[in-house]
Order: structure tokens, then C-alpha cells, then sequence
């Protein structure tokens, strides 16, 4: 089972949702700069995984995008790319909350429930996985 926790999905390339953007450095190295060295090529599959040649053959995914997230548009397209590379995926977006809602959720009753519900997503996820493992 994959969790997709990108910092980021949109190297090098300008989205609608980038406007959500308010860092100081630009949107083709949000975040990239806390843990990839200086002079690493951010486009390589790995960091970027958009770039990527194939899309084929990955583990389950749980996906989860927000409204108000400068990620959104990067990871709705990569969930498309997943879909039509015939992954099983789940697309959970909740189009009321922020990106880093899941760290809200001690003074917001949505984020809250929206971070219970990947929970039990991520739950039956597992325990399906476990079930057919055990068949194996």
C-alpha cells in the first residue's frame, strides 16, 4: 500500500492551484529544498513522480487532495496517470480544506473528521492487504 506524501508532484510545471503557493521560493522547489541536496535534478521520477516513463504495475495507493492545496492539481493528475496505468487507487479530496489539514484537527471538527476518514480508509487498505497475504 502506498500513501502518497509528495512534497512534491509538480516540478517544472505551472498549475491552477499554484496560486495557493505563498512560500517566498518558487513552486518548482516547494518543500523540495528541506531534504533533496543542492544540485539534484528535482525532474528525476523519484522526487517528480509526474515524470515518470511508466505508471504501470505500482502498489495500492491511497490518494488525498484538498481544495486549497498548491499540490492539488500536480496529484489530480497523478491519480489520472495511476487510473489509466490500471493501479487500484482511492481518491479521497476534500475540496473545503487546506493543505496540512490532518495537522488541524484540534481546532477544526472537519479536518478532524476528513483525517478520521483517511484513517479508516487507510485501515480496511491494510486489512485487506493483510487478508490477502494470509491466502497467499
Amino acid at each position: 500500500m502506498t500513501v502518497v506524501r509528495f512534497k512534491n508532484l509538480n516540478v517544472g510545471r505551472s498549475r491552477p492551484s499554484n496560486k495557493f503557493q505563498t512560500h517566498s521560493i518558487g513552486n518548482e522547489n516547494l518543500g523540495s529544498w528541506c531534504y533533496i541536496p543542492q544540485g539534484v535534478d528535482y525532474s528525476q521520477p523519484y522526487i517528480t513522480p509526474l515524470n515518470a516513463p511508466s505508471h504501470a504495475d505500482l502498489p495500492k495507493t491511497l490518494l488525498v487532495t484538498c481544495g486549497f492545496d498548491m499540490l492539488r492539481d500536480a496529484a489530480h493528475a497523478y491519480g489520472l496517470k495511476l487510473t489509466a496505468a490500471g493501479n487500484d487507487l482511492r481518491y479521497a479530496h476534500y475540496d473545503d480544506l487546506p493543505h496540512g489539514f490532518i495537522q488541524m484537527t484540534r481546532h477544526s471538527k472537519r479536518c478532524l473528521e476528513s483525517t478520521l476518514e483517511i484513517a479508516r480508509l487507510l485501515g480496511e487498505a491494510l486489512k485487506k492487504t493483510r487478508a490477502a497475504a494470509a491466502k497467499r
